[in-house]
């Protein structure tokens, strides 16, 4: 009996000691939560199949929690597992709900082809025998013959295997520890969002909502880098579970540093440091824009993000603290220290740095927590702070209050006697403004009457010189007429006497009477005569002409609205003007326009004083030489306005010109030559007529003024 025990615990020693030196795990009823270092690892450096996996080399795993990093392609482990318990059945646990995809293949016991099974992230958990996010492979042995597993392992984040083989039953219990965690961390949340969402219904602070928009948004990232959010809340959305922890991410990033910006009050008191706040607020824009293109680049410009955007927060609360020195800011920048310091914990698990343990896995949420609980203590000292501000700003106003009233009371009388007495200043300086005022009209009213006189001046020396010429021609046909008239009359004589002699023959009397008419050159001075004649009638008809147009030009009696047509003052303003365009080429198209209600006589002061600018203008480039022109033009616009252009080719205006053209007293014009009333003048009247006047100018160019009257003017 003895022998047999020595021979069967020999024999066991040895297939222990075999199975150790092979990796076998032999399972039993005790528990064996972690086997990373049973573990064997292929690392392809592209994607195989699983054949080329089968005769792959593997290297042995020295870590019981493997970190093998970030991998663009699947990497393969190897395990072989020994069922010595009382149950055939156990499960195959990864404790990385963060994995993309795991597929493992094995071959039971006598069968000739691998059995395979698939879990991934694009799988609802309907389809999965274990409704939960984590990687649960149920594995069944009838025998105790060891049996070969493969796993492919693919992922973007880095590829943590914290692998157990257990017992369905011991597996449930470690996967319960891990659920009362999370538990716990989500109920500190959902307490955190109802209480601090009360108070921002109460007290309406900006600052409480971005809290509660960041500790939401925190919360579920953290629920989905545990796995929890896809089991409990979206199991049938694989989309979500793929793509939520970059969205989710990115938006608590963006709302922790909104609160960061309305905690600290930046926009109003440090604008530059809001700038760079509102700065770092880009990358998380990027990261959500390119989830639906590229899952890897939008979770790595989300990672890069929220260490930037957490480090920069960091910074500038405690740039703040040093600024004010407020307990509100010392609890904020202690929060964003113990983030900072577990995010920097899970980072350096994450590279390998640090060892797989409960703490390391679970740094982010404990920070986390951590940093949730003093952010609200932050938010009610700050609450604190503000109300003892408000009460001392109430009493600080109080006291301003009454003193102002003491004030204000002492300054009344002290007012009231200098209301009086400015009050009497100024009646006194209002008279002294009526009579300077009255004397400023009556010295207008001498300035126009002066520019009136001058154009009065102008219009005489026109009518002057249009009279002379037709008088010059009839006074120099008088002399010859009264000679050509002597000379008929005499011839007359003749004839007469010639006519009365006694006993000359008829026929010698007609060759007289011819031979002098022949001499005197008779029927020439008939046609003389004639010529003459026409010449005074036509004179005479050019002298009614101008009495004509000076008449409709001048228009002195005319004071109400009368209808006129406006080519008949433009033609005589041209009649008048005329003796001043020798050696000026001018373009007259009056197109025919309706009669319109208007004060005729001073629309014909307007144009006369255009026309009379644009000559001195064209005399001014172009002197008495050839090549000046004016072009005047009149045309309906439309059914209710009239336009008349006045167009030179003179010396044209610069802006400066043109700024002041209707200014009073403004001239370019020599001393002597023009009081600077002219322009004045036509605004005035254009302004009178409810109508529009237009300047276009060029220097050297030449000027064009157009004029826009409305037909049913009122």
């Amino acid at each position: 009996m003895l022998r047999n025990f020595i021979v069967v615990f020999l024999l066991l020693f040895c297939i222990n000691t075999h199975a150790q030196k092979q990796n076998i795990i032999l399972l039993d009823s005790n528990s064996r939560p972690l086997i990373g270092k049973n573990l064997q690892v292929f690392i392809p450096d592209s994607e195989v199949d699983f054949k080329t996996a089968l005769n792959a080399v593997y290297q042995p795993v020295s870590s019981e929690v493997p970190n093998f990093g970030t991998h663009k392609n699947s990497i393969w482990i190897r395990l072989t597992v020994q069922n010595n318990s009382f149950t055939p059945s156990f499960v195959l646990y990864m404790d990385n709900p963060t994995l993309d995809e795991v597929e493992l293949f094995w071959k039971p016991t006598g069968a000739d082809t691998f059995n395979r099974q698939l879990l991934n992230k694009e799988q609802p958990l309907s389809v999965r025998k274990h409704k939960g996010s984590d990687y649960v492979f149920r594995l069944d042995q009838d025998n105790t013959e060891p049996v070969v597993y493969y796993a492919r392992i693919k992922g973007e984040q880095p590829l943590i295997l914290p692998v157990s083989v257990n017992l369905p039953n011991a597996q449930l219990a470690e996967m319960l520890k891990k659920s009362w965690f999370n538990g716990i961390y989500f109920g500190l949340v959902l307490i955190m969002v109802t209480y601090n969402f009360f108070i921002y219904a109460s007290v309406k602070d900006s600052s409480y909502l971005y809290y509660v928009m960041f500790i939401c948004f925190a919360g579920l990232t953290q629920l989905m880098l545990k796995g929890i959010a896809f089991q409990y809340f979206w199991p049938n959305t694989p989309f979500m579970e793929q793509h939520g922890m970059v969205l989710f991410a990115s938006l608590s990033g963006s709302a922790g540093l909104l609160f960061t910006r309305q905690f600290l009050n930046l926009k109003k008191d440090f604008p530059i440091l809001n700038r760079i706040i509102l700065f770092a607020l880009i990358p998380f824009a990027i990261s959500i824009a390119l989830i639906p293109f590229s899952r890897q680049l939008s979770f790595l410009f989300m990672r890069n993000a929220t260490s930037v955007g957490a480090l920069i927060a960091l910074l500038i609360s405690i740039y703040v603290l040093r600024k004010s020195r407020k307990a509100s800011v010392i609890y904020f920048v202690i929060a964003w220290c113990i983030l900072i310091a577990g995010s920097i914990v899970y980072l350096l698990f994450n590279f390998g740095i640090l060892k797989y343990s409960t703490f390391t896995n679970y740094s982010v949420q404990l920070s986390s927590a951590i940093e949730m609980t003093l952010l609200s203590l932050a938010l009610a000292s700050r609450i604190n702070i503000l109300e003892k501000e408000k009460e001392n700003s109430r009493r600080t106003a109080l006291r301003l209050a009454r003193e102002n009233t003491r004030i204000v009371k002492e300054q009344n009388l002290h007012l009231e006697e200098q209301v009086n007495k400015r009050t009497e200043e100024l009646v006194l300086k209002n008279e002294i403004l009526n009579e300077t005022y009255e004397d400023l009209k009556q010295a207008q009213s001498k300035l126009v009457i002066a520019e009136k006189m001058s154009s009065l001046g102008q219009l005489t020396a026109g009518i002057a010189h249009e009279i002379n010429n037709p008088i010059n021609f009839v006074a120099s046909n008088v002399n010859p007429l009264r000679r050509d008239f002597k000379a008929l009359l005499d011839a007359l004589d003749r004839i007469e006497a010639i006519g009365l002699k006694d006993g000359t023959p008829n026929e010698s009397k007609k060759r007289e009477i011819d031979q002098y008419k022949s001499e005197e050159d008779l029927e020439y001075l008939k046609t003389e005569i004639s010529y003459l004649l026409n010449g005074i009638q036509d004179g005479a008809s050019r002298t009614a002409e101008i009495v004509k147009g000076l008449r409709v030009f001048s228009r002195v009696d005319e004071a109400e609205l009368k209808s006129a047509n406006i080519n008949h003052g433009i033609q005589s303003t041209l009649v008048i003007v005329n003796n001043l365009l020798h050696g000026i080429q001018v373009s007259v198209d009056l197109q025919e326009c309706p009669e319109i209600l208007c004060y005729p006589g001073k629309l014909n002061q307007v144009f006369l004083n255009i026309i009379t600018n644009a000559i001195g203008a064209i005399r001014e480039r172009h002197g008495q030489a050839e090549g000046g022109h004016l072009e005047v033009r009149t045309y309906p616009e439309n059914d209710q306005t009239i336009c008349i252009m006045i167009k030179d080719n003179g010396i044209g205006m610069d802006e400066t010109t043109l700024s002041k053209l209707y200014e009073p007293f403004f001239t370019t014009k020599k001393v002597g030559e023009g009081m600077g009333l002219g322009m004045s003048i036509v605004f005035s009247i254009i302004k009178e007529h409810n109508a529009n006047i237009f300047v276009d100018s060029a220097v050297n160019e030449g000027t064009t003024f157009t004029i826009k009257l409305n037909t049913n003017n009122n």
